[in-house]
């Protein structure tokens, strides 16, 4: 999801615009960055209570911004997390990374 959508969400449904809009912006993205990386440890770890943490973190903010797409693979993660599916967990981390290249080009 590039930022034009983003910016135009937090205007319309948050009432955020100019400076205090690119602001959020940024500390989404770089919260965001932050949150992958400890969620691919995790994954990596098998740690399921860190890998359900975490993807409540991004499910909430990513919500917050209408980034529904990434909430959903957050979504996706800890579901299959509740029942130790490890499988299942790499192809939305996959689509979670994709994103966070995106908004990395978006800066």
């Amino acid at each position: 999801m590039p930022r034009k959508p983003i910016m135009n969400y937090m205007r319309e449904f948050l009432g955020i615009t100019g400076q205090d809009a690119d602001d959020l912006f940024d500390c989404f993205i770089e919260t965001f960055e932050e949150l992958c990386q400890k969620l691919e440890s995790a994954i990596e770890q098998r740690d399921v209570m860190e890998i359900r943490r975490v993807t409540h973190s991004i499910i909430g903010s990513s919500s917050n911004l209408g980034c529904e797409d990434i909430s959903q693979h957050a979504m996706d993660i800890n579901t299959a997390a509740k029942s130790n599916d490890f499988e299942h967990m790499h192809q939305p981390m996959q689509k979670l990374k994709e994103h966070l290249e995106i908004f990395r080009s978006c800066k």
